[in-house]
């Protein structure tokens, strides 16, 4: 089932999301995650939330699908609500965001996570050149990214540090934690 919610709010949408729940009888329980689909305006979203839906069989989530459109455009929420045979074993929830909520999207994301469950954010197109330092990374525990669409083209494995934390020698011997950047 898709239901479409053109120019909206969170709380609509959160309240939709409760209503097709209670009267569908689809559960959050046993997700095993919240992935994160942070595309641009021009970028694969369907093909994304294709992937998404097969993955899903195995792994069940909730996909929030992150899609900026034109800042030029009257700042608006243009939301999608996907469950049942249209979402694979997860809950799909579309945003596009249009005008300055363009910018705001880690903002718009927070209402829809699932409480105690990882998160994982996924650039399908390109990915910002620093992903734990962007708003919608900050948000994940875990970060996808596609070097082939990234400008610089870089090897993931000479760069691994600036997605993961690396352990340092500490004055007493014993490995700390710290972020670095390559």
């Amino acid at each position: 089932m898709i239901l479409d919610l053109p120019d909206t709010s969170t709380q609509d949408v959160s309240k939709q999301l409760v209503r097709l729940r209670e009267t569908g009888g689809a559960v959050t329980l046993g997700r095993v995650l919240t992935l994160i689909v942070s595309a641009d305006e021009g970028e694969p979203t369907e093909s994304a939330i294709e992937a998404t839906n097969a993955a899903s069989r195995e792994h069940p989530c909730r996909v929030i699908v992150l899609a900026r459109g034109s800042r030029a455009e009257p700042t608006r929420l243009d939301a999608q609500i996907r469950v049942g045979g249209d979402a694979g074993a997860s809950e799909v929830v579309v945003l596009r965001l249009y005008g300055e909520l363009a910018d705001h999207g880690a903002s718009v994301v927070v209402p829809f996570l699932l409480p105690d469950t990882p998160v994982v954010a996924w650039w399908p197109g390109a990915a910002p050149v620093e992903p734990a330092a962007d708003k919608v990374g900050r948000l994940a525990s875990r970060r996808i990214t596609d070097s082939m669409t990234s400008p610089t083209r870089f090897k993931p494995w000479t760069c691994a540090a600036w997605a993961t934390p690396r352990a340092t020698p500490t004055s007493r011997g014993r490995a700390s934690r710290r972020g670095g950047r390559c």
